[in-house]
């Protein structure tokens, strides 16, 4: 519309209000409390109209955080008895050891474990090898001894002391010695 008016701002400054201008017949401004129009066809224009700017508020919503009071909370633990029930199976497994001590033939396939009574029993062989030693007296050699008789002729020089005693005659004493 060639009458339109910018939008007003709202004297809080959140809102926008819009004025919107509306042809009314000079009858209607009358009801409508306006000052009436004299009686005197000269003032009068028959049929006028008059503008009356109508204003419409828009609302605009918004929220924001407000601190309305605190909490704390508190972690209690709490033992409690409770009876369960379940059923259990289990199976215990006994050993019997049965000593064998047989030795295998040459060439003879060792066992392999095998199910009995109905595969109650599980027989597993034990197997072992062993270590044969044999001591037999076996002649290994022959020593000879032969005895031969050699006679050697050996010199040496060897240094031998001997002691041996010189005895000289004295005169006896008193007698002057001999001349």
């Amino acid at each position: 519309m060639a009458g339109d008016l910018p939008p007003a701002p709202d004297p809080k400054g959140n809102e926008r209000i819009r004025r919107w201008p509306v042809e009314w017949p000079a009858q209607a401004v009358v009801h409508a409390g306006l000052p009436k129009l004299s009686n005197n066809n000269e003032d009068a224009v028959p049929n006028s109209t008059e503008h009356i700017p109508l204003l419409e508020e828009h609302l605009s919503l918004g929220k924001r955080e407000v601190v309305s009071g605190r909490v704390r909370v508190r972690i209690t633990n709490a033992t409690e008895r409770q009876n369960l029930q379940a059923d259990l199976h289990s199976e215990a497994v006994t050993v019997d050891r049965v000593p064998i001590g047989r030795e295998l033939a040459l060439g003879e396939a060792p066992p392999v474990p095998r199910e009995e009574e109905d595969g109650k029993v599980l027989v597993v062989p034990v197997l072992e090898e062993v270590l044969v030693v044999e001591k037999r007296l076996v002649l290994r050699e022959e020593l000879r001894l032969r005895r031969t008789g050699t006679t050697q002729h050996v010199e040496q020089v060897v240094e031998v002391r001997r002691q041996s005693a010189v005895v000289d005659h004295l005169p006896p004493a008193g007698d002057p010695a001999p001349g």
